[in-house]
């Protein structure tokens, strides 16, 4: 049985430079034996063959990879690291492997596992430094985060100007594409009245 996982991440690796369907078959080959002998190992194995994917350039695959792990995560019944669990995603989001729909879900599945003032707090964070990793605001991301701020008791226009105030900073360009979104009239992310805006990808 599998008990260190760093053998079949090697040969995944491998496996990956010259097919990516094999590599994607062992690493479900090694999941199924994990999740006997060590499913708390399954988050990992699973996001290892992601950065391996995605290394040799299988986004989707990566994408999978991500998925599967959470899936681990919710069927063992494990503990979740969110710090590191953020990393990751922050980590595979900028390889181009978590798309914003992907991380719409990822918000979802923090309001489950977290209380709904630190979801928010934990998912305007990620915003932020996913768009000072180089990518642009999304609207989906924008929606995600007032369903958060809702959840949580905020008003979500309030949520989005401390969003907007973490952004400006790093990314001004940025932070004016969003603000200024045809959608509908807004203020000035300095003014303190709350009021919805919307992201553009």
């Amino acid at each position: 049985m599998i008990l260190d996982i760093a053998p079949e991440a090697e040969r995944i690796a491998r496996l990956a430079k010259s097919d990516a369907r094999a590599a994607l078959d062992a690493c479900q080959d090694a999941a199924e034996r994990l999740a006997c002998a060590g499913p708390h190992l399954l988050p990992t194995l699973h996001e290892q063959t992601g950065r391996v994917f995605l290394a040799v350039g299988k986004p989707t695959y990566a994408a999978r990879m991500f998925t599967l792990a959470r899936a681990a995560e919710t069927e063992h019944g494990l503990t979740v690291d969110e710090e590191r669990l953020e990393a990751v995603c922050l980590e595979l989001t900028l390889g181009g492997a978590l798309t914003a729909k992907a991380l719409s879900a990822y918000a979802r599945e923090l309001t489950a596992r977290v209380p709904a003032a630190e979801a928010l707090e934990r998912f305007t964070r990620l915003c932020v430094r996913r768009t000072a990793g180089g990518l642009a605001p999304s609207r989906p991301l924008g929606s995600a985060l007032r369903a958060l701020a809702r959840a949580a008791g905020r008003h979500p226009g309030r949520a989005e100007q401390d969003y907007l105030a973490a952004l400006l900073p790093r990314d001004p360009a940025a932070a004016a594409e969003v603000w200024n979104s045809p959608r509908t009239p807004s203020p000035s992310p300095y003014e303190r009245e709350a009021s919805p805006c919307t992201e553009s990808r």
